[in-house]
């Protein structure tokens, strides 16, 4: 009963519905009766309602439930009635659901550009336009699916059908080989991105998936977890020995995250919680054993600096506590023994799980190992294991070691489980394959023994609701889910090459580069395996270091040749370059000749055409000169001569008025005409320029001055005679 893919905009509209507090599937239900309204185009009726619902969501409301949710919603001014029994959004409610949707909308876009930001930090090129919708059908939404699907398993007690691979396998096969580890790489870094967009994408769909699920309980499952979850959750849960690496640290693994946000969780939500972490002598016995033997396989390997470094880029190689040995034989300031890193965990296990909160449960197991049930169960899972996983099967002791466990566990609980509520006794495991015996053990139904600390974090949210503590654990519980896988006769390989190397004085004197390319040597691989005497390891090696200095040597020597011929292609190029610049030089000087002569041509024309300007502009001002000269003296010509005639027609008429005799009246009246014309004659040219600065005209002037006394006292003198006349009558 998988939940289908669910839009983005359904997530964004019902995510917030926490599963802690009380009518949580009301409101659950009022969500989606929200959500199918405010994504249809019209209004629907009741029973398009539902089926919007069913298709949608997967989920079916019964009449009773719809029609008191919908009352419910017109009561409280979110729905509104229209004729034909429909039904709408209120106008202001429909303004809030689209504010969700685009914040929804908002988140997805900045987390889509992280996650594409990962993929080209990582190198996988993947088309824009399909890497991020690939990674959300193909791996995100499936995953909080398949998470849901086994958390409704817990709650409900029945067996859900899984997919045959997880949601990580599924997605990462169908990239290249090469570029799976690549993609391993991204989605780590996606899933433990503190960027507040990629954590809130992840985290809608988880709440999403979850309150579906957490939908489909039957109605006597949601009465006991609400009055259940009222009360506090007591829990005694034992640890397998993985989960006790991780609790230690003692392991490069996922599955530690998950195994500590777990154990942080119930410290912070406590007293609310009350989990019991404890751990059977059998499960020391195991760990101690396990240390053993990374003991033995480790064991005369004293890693040199340069070969720490060489392993460390190498860790997807290894098994998770080989590489925890390997990071602090790295940083250790001496040489760091096998022995002296697995003993103390070894010799003081109980102290140091006491000091994490893991109690001893010191109950006597030997029972067990002759119980037929529990012998069969052992045999049928040793048989399972080496046709399952021939090339990495569990040991006999380790098959022994979980069969108990879960035998032990099961038999506290009480004989009827209807809800993981009644359970009380659990098992901690982040081993996938215990795990999965558990589900072979409970065949169609029943509530799991053995949980994973991510399941257990998704079911204490009916308890602690989500708080920023609960979202952070189930973050870093989703890590687990990528695994990191290595091969065993690989690793006892590469371990056995690097005991050799150890063994050689001069073994410093190799770059890590170098050892590097030994522990992936595949001609050297080819030659040994985990059973392959020591000595004839040191020989294979020996020779594949000789074969790597040989290499290093002709390579340098290449490196000398082509430096050498580089040199030689410098020169060359140093004198093509020289050449380059005299010729470039060259053309310069000549171009920069040529642009003097025609700069100096260019100044010549634009001289002589300045010259020919001034010409013209001579020649223009001395013909308006000459015109505006003859003008006036035209003018000035024609003046005199009407004044003169003036006079001579009026002198007779002039000496009869006044009884003067004609020859004095003409000779005033001429020499008034003459002063007349001579000081207009002088007025106006010396308003012209042209007739100003005229020879011809400044000579008039200075004749002028004088005639003007001339004719003035003439015109003076005619006066005078005038007067004395008049008076002597």
């Amino acid at each position: 009963m998988l939940v289908r893919l669910l839009a983005t905009e359904l997530t964004a509209l019902i995510h917030h519905v926490e599963l802690n507090t009380a009518g949580w599937r009301d409101r659950a239900a009022d969500e989606m009766i929200l959500s199918v309204l405010y994504l249809a185009p019209t209004p629907l009726s009741r029973d398009d309602i539902k089926a919007a619902i069913v298709d949608r969501y997967g989920l079916s409301l019964t009449p009773d439930a719809a029609e008191r949710r919908v009352e419910s919603l017109v009561g409280r001014g979110r729905l509104v009635r229209l004729p034909a029994n429909r039904l709408t959004l209120a106008a202001e409610f429909g303004d809030t659901l689209a504010r969700r949707v685009a914040e929804g909308a908002e988140i997805e876009q900045a987390a889509r550009q992280a996650y594409e930001t990962m993929l080209r930090n990582h190198g996988v090129w993947e088309d824009a336009t399909t890497a991020w919708s690939s990674f959300n059908h193909h791996f995100l939404f499936p995953l909080v699916c398949q998470l849901g699907a086994r958390t409704y398993e817990l709650l409900a007690g029945e067996r859900v059908a899984l997919p045959s691979l997880p949601a990580y396998e599924e997605f990462v096969k169908k990239s290249d080989p090469e570029v799976q580890p690549k993609l391993r790489a991204v989605l780590v870094d996606f899933f433990s991105s503190s960027d507040r967009s990629t954590r809130s994408h992840i985290l809608r769909h988880l709440s999403a998936y979850f309150l579906l699920q957490a939908c489909h309980l039957s109605q006597e499952s949601v009465q006991a977890l609400a009055s259940v979850s009222a009360a506090d959750l007591k829990l005694t849960v034992f640890l397998d020995t993985n989960f006790l690496f991780s609790i230690l640290g003692l392991h490069d693994n996922p599955s530690n995250e998950a195994a500590q946000a777990l154990y942080s969780l119930v410290a912070q939500v406590s007293p609310r919680v009350r989990a019991a972490f404890k751990v059977l002598p059998d499960t020391i016995d195991e760990t101690r054993r396990t240390l053993a033997g990374y003991e033995r396989r480790l064991a005369d390997l004293q890693l040199r600096p340069n070969m720490a470094t060489a392993v460390q880029a190498m860790k997807d190689d290894f098994s998770g506590i080989t590489n925890k040995f390997f990071e602090a034989a790295a940083s250790a300031k001496g040489r760091l023994t096998a022995r002296e890193y697995f003993e103390p965990y070894a010799d003081s296990l109980v102290p140091l799980l006491r000091s994490k909160g893991v109690e001893l449960h010191n109950a006597d197991t030997s029972a067990y190992g002759t119980r037929q049930d529990v012998v069969d169960d052992i045999l049928d899972l040793d048989e399972f294991e080496k046709r399952a996983h021939p090339d990495r099967p569990k040991t006999y002791e380790a098959i022994r070691h979980d069969v108990i466990l879960w035998h032990f566990t099961n038999d506290r609980r009480p004989s009827r489980v209807d809800s993981p509520l009644d359970a009380g006794y659990w098992v901690a495991t982040v081993d996938f394959r215990f795990i999965g015996f558990d589900r072979h053990k409970r065949r169609s139904a029943g509530v799991p023994v053995c949980v994973h600390p991510t399941i257990l974090i998704h079911m204490l949210q009916f308890w602690i609701g989500r708080t920023p503590a609960v979202e952070t654990a189930i973050l870093e519980s989703l890590l687990p889910m990528l695994p990191r896988q290595f091969d065993v006769e690989s690793e006892r390989v590469t371990i056995s090459i690097l005991k050799a190397l150890s063994r050689f004085e001069d073994v410093e004197d190799l770059s890590s580069d170098s050892i590097s390319s030994i522990l992936v040597n595949k001609a050297l691989r080819q030659r040994i395996n985990s059973e392959t005497p020591p000595d004839q390891v040191l020989e294979a090696v020996r020779d594949a270091v000789i074969h790597q200095a040989m290499e290093a040597e002709r390579q340098r020597d290449d490196a000398i040749r082509k430096l050498a011929a580089a040199g030689e292609a410098h020169r060359v190029a140093a004198e093509r370059i020289d050449e380059l610049e005299r010729e470039r030089a060259d053309a310069v000087r000549t171009q920069g000749e040529r642009l003097s002569s025609e700069a100096l041509r260019r100044r010549e024309l634009e001289q002589r055409l300045s010259s020919l300007e001034d010409q013209l502009r001579e020649r223009d001002e001395r013909r308006a000169t000459t015109i505006v000269r003859a003008g006036f003296g035209a003018g000035q010509l024609a003046l005199l001569a009407a004044v003169t005639l003036l006079a001579t027609a009026t002198a007779e008429l002039v000496a009869e008025a006044l009884g003067l005799r004609e020859p004095f009246a003409a000779l005033g009246l001429a020499s008034l005409g003459l002063l007349a014309w001579a000081l207009l004659s002088d007025l106006i040219g010396t308003r012209l320029i042209q007739v100003n600065s005229w020879l011809f005209f400044k000579a008039f002037r200075r004749v002028a001055r004088g005639l003007y006394w001339v004719f003035g006292t003439i015109v003076v003198g005619v006066l005078t005679t005038y007067v004395a006349e008049q008076v002597l009558r």
